[in-house]
């Protein structure tokens, strides 16, 4: 006999299996489009063929504008050419990559971004896909400019006022010297900072004062403030004057300089 609910009953069992799989297809887009990062997609060859929405708002780009190499066409001119023969070389390999440029328009100015991408390989290990992700790092690339200009300025006032710095760690023993201690004291910069570095070089009148002060500052002392006499490799003398005060203390131990 022949039921005329079998065959729904069949149909109605597809239907749910399809559903559930475009259901898992919708949920993994939401989560791609949401994730906290840009992330895209190129084929084995390297040419874009997805892009998630964070990344297609930040380069102001829609998906068939990316796709191929249509993604260079944001990324800032003087960095344009170097990301593409970086990647028309890199898409031969099947080794992770990373690479930082800055991206943007000229109209809402560009930004630098850091992008790193993994091959996916076959059961055979030949690359099937290319799956990357691009991170914001203009506020780090802001910082570290930031940072080295501060410290042009320090080295400069430094050689001006030919005043050193001198960082101690008491509890690793790690010694830290500014590029204008290495000048005051005629070493080269190779020389690990310590004090047995300073010792040899220190007038032979003074070596016992130059001792007991560094005990001193070991033991912890604050506010130490003495003078002694170097010797550079030339044979002159320098008079130097140490002030010795606690700086910052961090989580390795109480810096002095």
């Amino acid at each position: 006999a022949v039921y005329p609910w079998g065959p729904r009953s069949v149909v109605a069992l597809a239907i749910d299996a399809r559903k559930s799989a475009e259901l898992e297809a919708a949920d993994v887009r939401a989560m791609l489009d949401n994730a906290p990062t840009m992330m895209w997609r190129t084929t084995a060859t390297g040419e874009m063929d997805y892009a998630n929405e964070r990344y297609l708002r930040a380069w102001g780009q829609t998906l068939d504008q990316i796709k191929g190499w249509g993604w260079k066409d944001s990324v800032h001119p003087d960095d344009r050419q170097g990301i593409v023969d970086y990647w028309d070389s890199h898409r031969h390999t099947d080794s992770d990559g990373t690479y930082e440029f800055r991206a943007g328009t000229p109209e809402t100015g560009y930004r630098w971004y850091l992008s790193v991408c993994s091959a996916r390989r076959d059961d055979e290990g030949n690359v099937h896909q290319w799956y990357g992700a691009t991170f914001d790092i203009e506020d780090r690339k802001q910082a570290d400019a930031r940072l080295r200009r501060s410290e042009a300025f320090l080295r400069q006032g430094q050689m001006i006022s030919m005043t050193g710095t001198v960082a101690l760690n008491r509890i690793t023993g790690e010694h830290y010297w500014s590029e204008e201690v290495y000048r005051i004291l005629g070493l080269d910069q190779s020389v690990t900072p310590a004090f047995e570095t300073v010792l040899p070089h220190v007038h032979a009148d003074d070596v016992g004062q130059v001792l007991f002060t560094i005990e001193r500052i070991k033991n912890g002392e604050s506010d130490v403030d003495f003078e002694y006499r170097v010797i550079g490799p030339d044979g002159r003398v320098k008079h130097v004057r140490a002030l010795v005060n606690p700086g910052h203390a961090d989580d390795d131990g109480v810096n002095v300089s």
